[in-house]
């Protein structure tokens, strides 16, 4: 991991436990740290908690559920989702119709969504 990835992780993990904080009481607490962003990152910082502000509680208990897995992977088993996430996305809508190793296919039918497919490892 590069220290730039260490530094968003490092700056960027308190908005989802701000985001929850600011759930529970109604109104949202500055963030440590933001103003060392970038432009860039501080707008992504911002959007991100906006879309966090906008999940269901059930969506925020799955986010941080699937969170907490990913940071309990090994650098090994992180690698192997993100290939595996990757490879998922590459099938066409017929090899999800016709796959037999009952394997889930995305919903956009194998295609590239809008967001990036690569996952940082933070």
């Amino acid at each position: 991991m590069s220290w730039r990835g260490a530094r968003r992780s490092l700056l960027l993990s308190p908005l989802l436990v701000l985001g929850v904080l600011a759930g529970a009481w109604g109104q949202t607490a500055p963030v440590p740290g933001l103003d060392k962003l970038t432009p860039e990152e501080r707008a992504l910082a911002e959007r991100n908690l906006e879309r966090w502000q906008k999940l269901t509680p059930e969506q925020r208990a799955r986010a941080l559920e699937n969170y907490r897995r990913w940071k309990s992977m090994t650098p090994e088993e992180r690698e192997a989702a993100r290939e595996n996430y990757q490879r998922l996305h590459k099938l066409s809508p017929e090899s999800c119709r016709i796959s037999s190793a009952g394997t889930s296919c995305p919903k956009n039918g194998g295609r590239a969504s809008r967001r990036s497919t690569s996952v940082s490892s933070s």
